[in-house]
């Protein structure tokens, strides 16, 4: 940090992928009005999680053997990744 200032410290850790995370997206929203993460991993994992809980609420092999590389939200709470 050219400051010299410390990071501050994280708001929550999110744990849950076994590999390196490779993409992480905003989309839609919980019924809470809070935004939902989705995240992809070098294994082909992708992950939605909920902000206002922090834990998942889905998860599924997308890409086995293949790191996901890009997410991109669709209507109708659908999710393309690649």
């Amino acid at each position: 940090d050219p400051t010299g200032h410390p990071p501050p410290p994280p708001h929550c850790v999110l744990r849950g992928h076994k590999s390196d995370v490779t993409v992480t997206q905003l989309i839609g929203h919980d019924s809470s009005g809070l935004p939902l993460l989705a995240s992809g991993d070098a294994d082909g994992e992708l992950r939605m999680w909920s902000l206002r809980t922090h834990r998942t609420i889905s998860a599924t092999s997308a890409h086995p053997g293949h790191s996901v590389l890009a997410t991109h939200a669709l209507l109708d709470d659908k999710l393309l990744s690649q």
